[in-house]
């Protein structure tokens, strides 16, 4: 589990003597490289996006995309490296985050997403996201939802919000076996 710190730090796990003790220090992406099945890729949220990559239906690993990582270019650092290992067919899942009708921010968060203003004062993550890897040559068609409707953490009950008040956070994780 990565001890994320809402920056743009990518661990790339190579042997399973990396994980020292099973937290991975100050990142909030994690790439797994040479490690053999079973493993888990696991990201803390509540609000922002847990994103999982995945590349011929292999498990890669997996990155926390809340609007300061986004900003800070994780999602274009994540993907170069991603090709550098020369994975070229990627596919990157969503989980559960606030939506963009509910995630209201002020001027100098929504200045640093132009192309993902979702109406007044609101940022669409997703959208931020799409944005991102069509920069680094990914259609934005690679990021997919996991569900479409009921996903926003704001609105739905069952997950927890930091906007809400929450101070907990959920674990979303992908298990490769």
């Amino acid at each position: 589990m990565m001890q994320q710190v809402h920056g743009a730090e990518i661990a790339e796990l190579k042997r399973t003597g990396d994980l020292s003790g099973g937290v991975i220090p100050g990142c909030d992406g994690v790439i797994i490289n040479g490690i053999s099945a079973p493993f888990a890729a696991v990201v803390k949220v509540a609000d922002c996006v847990p994103v999982f990559a995945f590349s011929s239906g292999k498990l890669l690993g997996a990155f926390h995309a809340g609007w300061r990582s986004i900003a800070a270019g994780i999602t274009e650092k994540y993907i170069k490296i991603l090709k550098k290992y020369g994975c070229r067919d990627i596919e990157l899942f969503a989980g559960p985050h606030i939506c963009g009708s509910c995630f209201e921010v002020g001027p100098e968060v929504l200045n640093k997403f132009p192309d993902a203003a979702a109406g007044g004062s609101r940022v669409d993550l997703i959208k931020a996201l799409g944005h991102k890897i069509e920069k680094v040559g990914l259609s934005s068609s690679r990021l997919k939802l996991f569900k479409e409707k009921g996903f926003c953490t704001l609105e739905n009950d069952c997950y927890f919000s930091y906007r809400s008040g929450d101070e907990k956070r959920m674990a979303a994780f992908a298990i490769q076996h």
